[in-house]
């Protein structure tokens, strides 16, 4: 596109030029004598310079179309580009969709059958995506049992400080089943009871885990239903 400016700009110049041509040898016209030799000689400069300038005239407009059309071809092939950059785009999300859909069906074949429970409500969820593998009743409402005893270990690992020694009360030892048999009087340090905890869920030693992490069971309670609420429950 350059030249074809370069060479309108060119074209432009002579036509000037031959434009001041054309008026010098009109002038001269005006200013010539009766001798017809000289007058032949003027008309033939003129139709010369008419010639030229419709020559130039003419090369200027077909400059222009090329110009115009060197324009409308680039354009042309900005939209193919955008389009073959659209098509790739779809390739990709479409390649990636099948790859999805292979690793998704090919973890289903290895995953195998459901296994065989026999609780009223149960789930098997992936951690990292959370998918869920297998659902059984997911929201029938039900005693949260056990629960609560992950949420004490929960609260208790957060607190820290679990080599620290706590004495057993004997407000800890009434509650309900199922209990593991503390004794009032009795030593043990947090992480050995947060310990029996997980492998028994005894209520005793839940219990005695809350009341020294909160100073009461009610308090501990609140802070169970808080963490609850934060962690989406």
């Amino acid at each position: 596109m350059p030249s074809a400016r370069l060479q309108l700009s060119t074209l432009s110049h002579r036509a000037a030029a031959w434009l001041r041509v054309s008026t010098a040898v009109c002038m001269l016209g005006l200013t010539s004598c009766d001798d017809p030799k000289k007058e032949a000689q003027i008309r033939w400069r003129e139709e010369e310079i008419a010639a030229k300038e419709a020559d130039l005239a003419s090369r200027e407009k077909a400059l222009l179309d090329q110009r115009r059309a060197a324009e409308n071809l680039q354009a042309q092939i900005k939209q193919q580009g955008e389009a073959l950059v659209a098509r790739e785009k779809a390739l990709k999300d479409n390649e990636d969709k099948i790859k999805q859909a292979k690793v998704a069906w090919e973890t289903k074949l290895r995953r195998g059958p459901a296994p065989s429970t026999t609780c009223e409500r149960v789930a098997v969820i992936d951690p990292a995506s959370d998918e869920v593998y297998f659902e059984r009743n997911g929201d029938k409402r039900g005693a949260i049992a056990s629960t609560t005893k992950i949420m004490t270990a929960l609260l208790l690992a957060e607190a820290g400080d679990l080599d620290k020694e706590l004495t057993i009360e004997e407000v800890d030892t009434k509650c309900a089943p199922v209990r593991i048999g503390l004794k009032a009087g009795e030593t043990y340090t947090r992480r050995d009871l947060l310990t029996a905890l997980m492998v028994k869920s005894s209520n005793d030693i839940a219990q005695a885990l809350a009341r020294d992490n909160a100073g009461s069971i009610e308090a501990f309670a609140e802070k169970m239903n808080q963490r609850a609420k934060d962690l989406g429950c």
